[in-house]
């Protein structure tokens, strides 16, 4: 989502925390607070939507904004076992940390770790095309792939792990006074939810309790790339992102 009267662009990786802060971003910049961005927008007509582009496509997009230093392109990231269990219950009805640990264990060499999302947003096909994809959805893509990009920027990064913490330090750097985003930590376990069997700590979802030695074991060198990324944050360029870079050709 872009925001122009901020000079920020976000790359909304799916399951990465950022919809409550779109949501507190439109509130700051309109004075409304949608429960749901993408329906807000669609209603009111505003701006240009599209709530999971890929770095390749907006980059396409909004290429005046991706070579001006004066724009911020913010993201967040996620430790990628988590993430693959957020997208698992995301998309499974029922889930069950059995079938959880059955499906890793059923997975080969060509079938996707990361689910597809069940929210597919209104993809322009056009924009894939510009982007070189041949796919118009990049929901399911690890977060190395998602963030994937041709001219080489400075991104500004936030941990899931400590988003409100690194929301505030993006605040400070666009003059946001007093902007905040309530501390956010997992998945809710709310009684009689579809989760409420699920393991649980503190009243939140255990994503770790879904894994074993054996499953991590299937799952650890697959997400390789995307453990780079946790644990970043500020303003830092990745050259190996950069599609043409010898590490990026190397490990494709």
């Amino acid at each position: 989502m872009i925001f122009p009267d901020l000079r920020l662009l976000l790359i909304h990786q799916p399951r990465t925390g950022l919809s409550s802060l779109e949501v507190e971003l439109v509130r700051y910049c309109t004075g409304e607070r949608p429960e749901n961005t993408a329906a807000w927008e669609k209603e009111t007509g505003r701006g240009i939507w599209n709530k999971h582009f890929d770095a390749l496509r907006a980059e396409a997009h909004w290429a005046e904004v991706w070579s001006d230093p004066t724009w911020t392109v913010a993201t967040s990231v996620r430790d990628p076992l988590e993430l693959i269990v957020s997208q698992f219950l995301q998309n499974t009805p029922d889930a069950t940390v059995t079938g959880f640990r059955e499906w890793i264990l059923s997975l080969d060499e060509s079938h996707p770790i990361l689910l597809t999302a069940a929210e597919v947003d209104d993809w322009q096909p056009q924009l894939a095309r510009i982007a070189g994809g041949t796919d118009p959805q990049t929901a399911g893509k690890s977060q190395s792939r998602f963030l994937a990009h041709r001219a080489s920027r400075e991104l500004w990064w936030m941990r899931f792990s400590h988003l409100a913490e690194d929301v505030a330090a993006l605040a400070d750097h666009l003059g946001m006074r007093d902007f905040r985003l309530q501390e956010r930590r997992g998945m809710r376990n709310p009684r009689g939810s579809r989760f409420e069997g699920l393991p649980h700590r503190e009243g939140r979802l255990d994503y770790a309790a879904f894994w074993t030695e054996e499953t991590e074991a299937v799952a650890r060198h697959r997400v390789a790339r995307d453990e780079k990324l946790v644990g970043l944050r500020g303003p830092q360029t990745c050259p190996w992102l950069q599609i043409g870079s010898a590490e990026k050709e190397t490990e494709r």
